[in-house]
């Protein structure tokens, strides 16, 4: 007989973020897809972390937010990634699509870290 909790996505637990000192996350949420039913299709990704940022640096910054996905022991399952660029005292948003599921997935977390324009 099939298990009906194979089937249900469980939502991780925010773990915390690791950011440079001149970027600040103002807010993030994870939202999960919603199933396809009848004739709707579903989305190509089972979540995503969307979040604002704000730059306090002079400076623009090209920005690699990337979303860690781990399990019970803190074990990376899972890492998708959003490239982002800030203004100078800007503000902006990234929009992390997490893509395959691992029923293992029970906690994440977010990292932000400057990126020069040849690691694209």
């Amino acid at each position: 007989m099939t298990n009906i909790n194979d089937y249900i996505i469980k939502m991780p637990q925010y773990e915390g973020e690791t950011l440079p000192d001149e970027i600040e996350l103002k807010s993030h949420a994870l939202f999960l897809s919603p199933p396809g039913c009848c004739a709707q299709t579903t989305l190509p990704y089972w979540a995503k972390v969307t979040g604002n940022i704000k730059n306090n640096s002079e400076r623009e910054l090209l920005l690699l937010v990337s979303v860690h996905l781990g399990d019970e022991d803190c074990t990376i399952v899972g890492t998708y990634s959003d490239i982002i660029a800030i203004d100078e005292k800007g503000q902006g948003t990234f929009d992390v699509k997490l893509v395959e599921y691992n029923k293992n997935i029970n906690k994440y977390f977010v990292e932000i870290k400057e990126i020069d324009e040849d690691e694209i």
